[in-house]
């Protein structure tokens, strides 16, 4: 499968073809050449406001006070650099200014919500003649687990650290407990023990010891926020030097 830098070089533009649009405007525009500007309500242009899509054009080619502005939006430009870039990182704009920034891998683009579930075993309560035992003191659900003691461990890299994620256990019936918690170490393997004891008299906890593996669900896209990659760097620099870009803008 392509890379996502093969598949933005792959894009469907020839990157040895300028393309150019042209729009009159009446307000001076002569500071933000080699800037990043889109097209507003008027229509008129503007810098980028926001690395949020909303209708960016491209990069500004000429300096113009009055008259006609020329916007390419793909090929080769020079563009203002709005930080350390190196040559084939991945462009997007930096917000207000129309500069350009190397996309932030992992922290830009679709934001996903993360929900972890409450983990939950049941375990089974005999005493010393096999009877059900029913009505065990499960303390305060999420405080204390009144005459169960609970021991938990995870993983962390082979070494086995306490756990303090706070354990409820609550009575399902004929001597079955639900024993729940949520993990905060996900990803982890938990062991878990369980012991019980009213005063002197010892029950007998099955399982008494078993592992959890938590897991995690990764919804869709929790909200949108689409970024505009504005293209790809030809050449290094840093910020605030002219540098030379492929103008390709996609969303993702």
């Amino acid at each position: 499968m392509a890379t996502f830098e093969e598949q933005l070089r792959g894009g469907t533009q020839n990157p040895n073809r300028s393309l150019d649009f042209t729009i009159e405007v009446t307000s001076d525009l002569s500071s933000y050449q080699n800037l990043a500007v889109m097209v507003d309500t008027g229509p008129t242009l503007s810098l980028v406001a926001t690395s949020d899509f909303s209708g960016i054009s491209g990069i500004l080619q000429n300096a113009p006070e009055l008259g006609v502005a020329i916007v390419r939006y793909g090929g080769i430009s020079k563009a203002v650099y709005g930080a350390t870039v190196a040559v084939d990182d991945i462009l997007v704009i930096q917000p207000t200014t129309g500069k350009v920034i190397p996309l932030a891998y992992g922290s830009q683009g679709h934001v996903h919500a993360v929900s972890i579930r409450i983990l939950r075993r049941a375990i089974y309560l005999v005493n010393d003649y096999g009877v059900a035992i029913t009505g065990a003191d499960t303390g305060t659900p999420g405080v204390t687990t009144g005459d169960f003691t609970v021991g938990m461990h995870w993983d962390d890299a082979g070494a086995f650290n306490a756990a303090s994620e706070a354990v409820t256990i609550t009575e399902i019936g004929s001597g079955y407990y639900w024993l729940s918690f949520t993990p905060t170490q996900y990803g982890s393997a938990y062991v878990i023990t369980v012991e019980y004891a009213d005063g002197g008299d010892k029950g007998i906890v099955t399982p008494s010891m078993f592992q959890e593996v938590p897991f995690v669900d990764l919804l869709g896209p929790a909200a949108i926020s689409s970024k505009t990659i504005i293209g790809q760097a030809l050449v290094a620099g840093v910020a605030d030097e002219i540098g030379l870009i492929l103008v390709r803008p996609q969303l993702f």
